[in-house]
C-alpha cells in the first residue's frame, strides 16, 4: 500500500504546487532549460518532490523545497530554477 500524504502537508504546500507544475524553467547557474512535469510525494523525506526534464529528454527529481530554493549566483540571491514563459 502506498504511503498517504498528510492533508495538512497538502494544504500547506498547495500554493507552491499550483505555481510550479507544469511549467518551463531555467537553471540559475547552468542556464539550461527544464520542464517541471509533476509533483510527487517522497515518503522517505516526507516532502513533495518535483519531477522535471531537460529538452534532451533526461529526467530528474528534486525536493520541492530545493527546486524552489533561493541560491547565490555571482553575489546575487536568485531562485535556483526561474520560471520562464
Amino acid at each position: 500500500m502506498a504511503d498517504m500524504i498528510p492533508i495538512d502537508e497538502i494544504r500547506k504546500q498547495s500554493a507552491k504546487l499550483e505555481k510550479t507544475v507544469p511549467g518551463n524553467y531555467v537553471h540559475s547557474k547552468s542556464g539550461e532549460k527544464y520542464m517541471a512535469l509533476e509533483v510527487l510525494w517522497d515518503a522517505i523525506a516526507q516532502e513533495f518532490s518535483v519531477k522535471y526534464a531537460n529538452y534532451q529528454g533526461d529526467r530528474f527529481c528534486r525536493l520541492l523545497s530545493d527546486f524552489l530554493a533561493v541560491v547565490e549566483v555571482d553575489g546575487k540571491k536568485v531562485q535556483r530554477f526561474q520560471r520562464i514563459k
